[in-house]
């Protein structure tokens, strides 16, 4: 049996809020089995299984989205083509492709500077931390969050610690003390991975078997 792939499913393997925004499929290698982002409802789901915004604020922008279903689509339409371009970027960051991720950045900065617009300085519980100008017309906004982590993590992060797993092209920052991190998940991609090399090395070995008892039965 196929396991269900919903929202409630989807597992965080990422630290990064703009990681985990980018991870809201399948895989971007391979078979893609599933969208995540299939409408704006789900769009809202993710947000607050990530705690993106407020409750209240969410169900402002399910109302909204409800009470207006093609702005709801172009949003969903805008928000999706902007995670592809994220993926891109970080994709060409991990594969240390400088022409690549130099090109891809003058794509993005239109939405980081739209997102940083945004922005707002809040003091709160005796400190300062950034937060967004609530607007729950904007049915946009869920993007404002993940483009201000996105810029965090390429101003902030060692670069060479920010990867792509090499089975599902999930992205992720390398957080471990030696820096080996491979996969995004140890338990599914890593699993898998392993098993393909050990069957490989299994094969390789029967194959070796073979010829090796061929040469001495013509002996």
């Amino acid at each position: 049996m196929n396991k269900e792939r919903t929202m409630d499913s989807l597992t965080v393997e990422s630290s990064i809020l703009s990681c985990n925004f980018i991870n809201t499929v399948y895989a971007w290698r391979g078979t893609n089995l599933n969208e995540y982002l299939k409408s704006y409802d789900d769009v809202i789901a993710w947000c607050r299984k990530l705690s993106v915004y407020d409750n209240d604020y969410l169900n402002s922008l399910q109302q909204q989205a409800n009470a207006n279903p093609e702005k709801a689509k172009h949003a969903l339409h805008k928000i999706v083509l902007v995670r592809q371009l994220m993926y891109d970027f970080i994709s060409s960051i991990a594969a240390e492709d400088r022409d690549q991720y130099a090109l891809l950045i003058r794509k993005i900065n239109p939405f980081i500077s739209e997102a940083l617009a945004h922005v707002d300085l809040i003091f709160e519980n005796d400190g300062f931390k950034t937060g967004f100008r609530k607007l729950p017309t904007d049915l946009e906004s869920p993007l404002w969050p993940v483009l201000k982590s996105l810029q965090d993590l390429i101003l902030h992060a060692d670069l060479t610690r920010i990867k792509e797993c090499p089975k599902c092209g999930w992205v992720f920052l390398d957080e471990t003390k030696n820096g080996r991190r491979r996969w995004c998940s140890p338990v599914e991609c890593g699993t898998y991975d392993k098993m393909l090399r050990y069957n490989k090395k299994k094969k390789q070995q029967s194959a070796e078997a073979a010829v090796s008892d061929k040469m001495q039965s013509s002996d």
